[in-house]
């Protein structure tokens, strides 16, 4: 994080499914000695049983990570 004069991290996104959620994730950095905007975004596939987390999975694409709960676009 040293690299980053500002960082955030912001959920955008929940798309619930069965006992599934997938959580699109935008990461946003401002470079410390750049000053440039970098930004990346992930999607996040958490599975619960009995109430708890027991399985998170990171996809890069909507897709991959919709079709992993089997959805589509």
């Amino acid at each position: 994080m040293e690299a980053f004069s500002e960082f955030r991290v912001e959920p955008e996104e929940f798309i619930e499914q069965d006992r599934a959620v997938v959580v699109a994730v935008a990461y946003t950095g401002r470079g410390r000695g750049s000053d440039v905007t970098v930004t990346d975004k992930w999607f996040y596939l958490y599975r619960f049983k009995e109430g708890k987390i027991f399985r998170w999975r990171p996809y890069r694409t909507r897709i991959e990570a919709l079709e992993a709960v089997g959805l589509e676009e």
